[in-house]
């Protein structure tokens, strides 16, 4: 090996411990949604909590299972809506707050087409006569469809469908119609911080035991997905990643409770660190000076609500996360490199091009910027307008009538 370096590196890895969260909410049963849950329930990445209503006044609640009004949805990574026609308009509006708020994402599995109403207007992203995009179109096959999915998703079959039109420019297409580019399933849309996946393939739990239960191998990785790239209620960045002996660092923290009252964060248990909030909303920052000896130390951080910003330990309303941090005497600093635009414009979806390139900016804002389509409902008959011709007509009826004698 000579003529060779030695180079060694300290990497700080975060591993997940705890499960992903995710609640199924049932206004009424569904066999499309049951079948998702039965593939999680399978999974030991997921830990599924219930509500659903069997009947009206009967609902069944499995263990840390919440209205989606209450504030402790924002514990679970992803809510599960199924029953769509049973949806309220209160429903709607938590899983709005979830998605746009929280963070969070929000599955929605129709088992028939979505009519006019609650689950309409929420996956729509409108509100009464108007429609935003996406427009929903049902369409039936005469036999069961291998659905075009996106690698490395497992393949579905269906052949009730319900697919999407005019998407959103930061729609990601996880399966659509084979042969049909613009025929769109199984859709991924941005909804505020959150994500919200809308899946056409109404009747695929029917299929579920082909193919090796592909069905439960595409939603196992597709919500896992989902959860994985959804921001935790407390989060804890620390700069640098590691420290050496004795030097000062700083910590940032986002919490993403709308009950947060009191934010409090410790290194090691003993040592207080002093946030003080940030311009941007549930954002704080503090600094901290590392302990002499090398080793590992732990940041806690505790936000309790209004409710419970009061003295005692676990308290309702209380929740808590910690980081660990590396301390070690040989920490070598690399100076960071500013990335490039071309790297920025892509992570965005963009492009990077200089002043001989305009041409080819034109033509990516033409097929990135869509028009937007909109349909508005209206009754020109029912305005009391129509009173003016109508009583011109009675009167030129009249004067006519008495041209010829008449009465």
């Amino acid at each position: 090996m000579s003529g060779f370096s030695r180079t060694a590196a300290d990497v700080v890895v975060d591993a997940r411990r705890a499960p992903f969260r995710v609640e199924f909410y049932d206004p009424r049963p569904s066999w499309a949604a049951t079948f998702v849950r039965r593939a999680l329930e399978a999974d030991a990445r997921f830990q599924v909590s219930t509500l659903g209503f069997t009947s009206r006044g009967v609902s069944v609640q499995t263990a840390g299972a919440v209205p989606l009004g209450d504030p402790r949805l924002d514990a679970f990574d992803v809510v599960v809506a199924g029953g769509l026609d049973r949806l309220t308009a209160a429903d709607a509006r938590g899983l709005e707050r979830y998605m746009r708020e929280r963070g969070g994402a929000v599955v929605i599995v129709p088992d028939q087409r979505i009519e006019a109403g609650a689950a309409r207007d929420f996956v729509s992203g409108g509100s009464g006569s108007v429609r935003l995009q996406p427009d929903l179109v049902e369409r039936l096959l005469e036999q069961p469809a291998q659905l075009a999915v996106t690698a490395p998703a497992a393949a579905l079959l269906a052949s009730e469908l319900l697919v999407m039109r005019a998407l959103t420019p930061d729609a990601d297409v996880m399966a659509r119609v084979p042969g049909a580019e613009l025929s769109p399933v199984i859709v991924s849309m941005a909804r505020g911080d959150g994500r919200l996946l809308f899946s056409g393939a109404m009747d695929a739990w029917r299929f579920r035991a082909t193919d090796s239960a592909a069905f439960d191998r595409f939603w196992q990785s597709a919500v896992a997905g989902l959860a994985m790239a959804v921001p935790p209620p407390i989060a804890i960045d620390v700069e640098p990643t590691v420290l050496r002996p004795a030097e000062r660092g700083d910590v940032i923290v986002r919490v993403r409770s709308r009950d947060a009252a009191a934010v409090s964060a410790w290194l090691d248990g003993d040592q207080p660190i002093r946030l003080v909030p940030e311009p941007e909303a549930g954002v704080y920052r503090g600094s901290f000076v590392a302990k002499n000896a090398p080793g590992r130390s732990t940041i806690d951080v505790r936000a309790a609500g209004a409710s419970s910003a009061l003295p005692g330990p676990k308290r309702p309303g209380r929740q808590t996360a910690s980081r660990t941090l590396l301390v070690r005497p040989d920490v070598a600093r690399i100076a960071p490199t500013a990335p490039s635009l071309a790297m920025l414009a892509s992570s965005h979806r963009g492009i990077d091009v200089g002043p001989e390139r305009i041409s080819d900016l034109e033509r990516f804002l033409r097929g990135a910027i869509r028009e937007s389509r909109t349909r508005q409902e209206r009754h020109p008959m029912r305005s009391t307008w129509w009173i003016l011709p109508f009583a011109l007509c009675l009167s030129a009826e009249w004067w006519m009538r008495r041209r010829r004698g008449l009465r």
